[in-house]
This record gives structure tokens, sequence and C-alpha cells, in this order.
């Protein structure tokens, strides 16, 4: 009896596996559903630039969407900032998809927090609803100066990390 209770507790696991890894079809996803999250925390580095045109921080996160009607959300923080206060610092949100070259989705200016301490939190989200096929999209930061002193991005301390996060959701 022990070795026909292990027999079945063994299938049972091997059923459950089968349906955990199996792919879910399209249609029992409803709009507005969450399909999957990606999350990418910054190097464990602070990256700074003096230039005006925003480049490339060496901070990105990649999602593969698993349905071509879908949308990408695409959550940003970072602490950062211009060295010096009462000056800009440019932000932009670049993807790539397919391999294809940077399209910027997202830029603005922010105005320093006027210490030059570059510690001015920075949160911005993108809707990307231009998802028509399942190539994997790349979703870049970059920043620079507006043309005086210097830019930083994921200027971290022992409490904060850059993170940008990818969420699919089904339209």
């Amino acid at each position: 009896k022990i070795a026909t209770n292990a027999v079945t507790d063994a299938k049972i696991a091997a059923m459950t596996a089968t349906k955990l890894t199996g792919t879910v079809s399209n249609a029992r996803f409803p709009a507005g559903s969450v399909v999957q999250v990606v999350r990418a925390e910054a190097p464990n580095v602070a990256f700074s630039t003096t230039n005006s045109t925003p480049q490339d921080t060496g901070h990105s996160v990649a999602i593969t969407p698993q349905f071509s009607d879908s949308d990408i959300l695409v959550q940003l923080h970072t602490v950062g900032g211009q060295t010096n206060a009462g000056r800009s610092y440019k932000l932009h949100i670049n993807r790539t998809v397919g391999g294809a070259s940077d399209t910027n989705v997202s830029s603005f200016n922010l105005g320093d927090d006027s210490d030059g301490t570059l510690m001015t939190q920075i949160g911005c989200i993108v809707y990307d609803t231009s998802v028509s096929n399942t190539s994997e999209r790349i979703y870049r930061t970059k920043c620079g100066t507006d043309s005086v002193g210097t830019a930083r991005y994921n200027y971290q301390n022992s409490q904060s990390k850059s993170q940008l996060i990818a969420m699919e959701i089904k339209r």
C-alpha cells in the first residue's frame, strides 16, 4: 500500500509539473492581465556624463512579449541629478525592438534639488502601446546635462539602487 501511494504521488507531481510549465492560451488572459514581469537592477556603479546629448547609462531591461496584442508598462526608479545647483538633468528611456536602432519613448528634463547633492529621487512610467509582434524589446536609460556641470545616474547610497521594471499587459 505504501508503494501504491508513492506511485500516485509521483503521478500527481508529474501532472502538476506538466501543467505549470505548459503555455497558456491567449484567450485565457482577459484585457488588463499582467502576463509577465521582468526587473533589472542597475550595475553597482554610478554613471556620470558631462555630455548634453544623453548617453547610455548601462541600465536596461529586456522583455519578450508572449503575445503580439499586448502593451508594455515600464517603470523606472533612480537617484541622480546635476552637480550644479539650479541646472537641469536630462533623462531618456529608449527602446530597441528585435535588434533595430534605438527609438526614444520618453524624455524629460529635471531641475536639480538646488543644493547639488545629486540625491533627487526620480521616477518615470512609460506605457508602450506599440507592440505588434513577439520580438524582444530592450528599454534602456540615457542621461545628460543641460550643457553645464555633470549629470549622474544611479547615484546610490546604501538604501537605494536604480530599478527598471517591464510588465507585459494584455490588451
